[in-house]
C-alpha cells in the first residue's frame, strides 16, 4: 500500500509516482454541505478490472470503512 496526499489547493507535492508504480488508485475527500461534512470517494485508475467513476458516499465505523450509496452533491 502507498499513500499519498493531495493539499487543499488540488496540487500533488509528488510528482506522478504514485499514478505509475500503482495497480489501483481511490480518492478520499471531505466534501462540503450546508449540514457538514460529507465522506466521499472515487476510483480514479484500477488496472486489474472495469469500475465506476462515480463518488460514492462513506462512513468510517468501528467495523471499518463503509460505502454507503452513488454521492449526490
Amino acid at each position: 500500500m502507498l499513500v499519498g496526499e493531495i493539499s487543499l489547493t488540488g496540487k500533488s507535492p509528488t510528482v506522478g509516482v504514485e499514478e505509475f508504480m500503482c495497480d489501483t488508485i481511490i480518492k478520499l475527500e471531505q466534501y462540503e454541505r450546508a449540514e457538514g461534512y460529507t465522506l466521499r470517494l472515487v476510483v480514479l485508475k484500477n488496472r486489474v478490472a472495469g469500475h465506476s467513476r462515480a463518488y460514492y458516499e462513506i462512513s468510517i465505523t468501528d467495523k471499518g470503512l463503509e460505502v454507503l450509496a452513488p454521492f449526490k452533491p
